[in-house]
């Protein structure tokens, strides 16, 4: 995909006692109209690989009828990666 506005949408650091440790990265990503996206899909941003939240993601387009033809509206999704780590800050 190109011409896409990333941001972060949070940053979770996981650590207990009785579970694994992890960092959790989620990002949001603004996408041009009619990008097509589900649940599951792995999408590459600046080299890493992330996961697509689907339930957490919208497209502005569907039941649009756009008055002019260059009024497109966005499709936003967000993408989480985790890593497990066994020392996490």
């Amino acid at each position: 995909m190109e011409h896409c506005i990333v941001s972060p949408a949070g940053d979770q650091v996981i650590k207990g006692n009785d579970f694994v440790h992890g960092d959790m990265e989620r990002l949001q990503i603004i996408a041009p109209a009619g990008t097509r996206v589900a649940d599951g899909d792995v999408v590459e941003v600046r080299g890493e690989d992330f996961t697509v939240q689907q339930r957490m993601s919208f497209d502005y387009s569907v039941g649009r009828r756009p008055a002019v033809f260059w009024h497109q509206p966005k499709v936003v999704f967000i993408v989480e990666r985790g890593e497990v780590s066994g020392d996490v800050a």
